[in-house]
């Protein structure tokens, strides 16, 4: 099996360089063929961040060929609630 790890995204809409490196770690997960993506801790700057990333997060986590596992960190936890989707059934909360 073959597990990719990240952590402290702080995913903003404040600062797009964020995003831009979410989508190398997605892309690098592509290349390496990894089954599983793990992004703990941390994943938004702020619940406002997270309410309007969350579409784009959706489209991002679509149609890949791993599964992605996201853990909350302190900065995201109250984002996340029940039947929550980002996208594609194929990520675990």
């Amino acid at each position: 099996m073959r597990i990719l790890h990240s952590s402290d995204l702080h995913l903003s809409q404040r600062k797009p360089e964020t995003i831009d490196a979410l989508a190398e770690i997605l892309s690098l997960a592509k290349d390496l063929s990894v089954d599983v993506l793990t992004l703990s801790g941390d994943i938004f700057d702020s619940p406002e961040d997270a309410e309007v990333l969350r579409p784009r997060l959706r489209r991002m986590f679509s149609g890949n060929n791993f599964k992605i596992i996201a853990i909350p960190g302190n900065h995201d936890f109250d984002v996340y609630r029940a039947n929550l989707d980002f996208g594609y059934g194929k990520a675990y909360y």
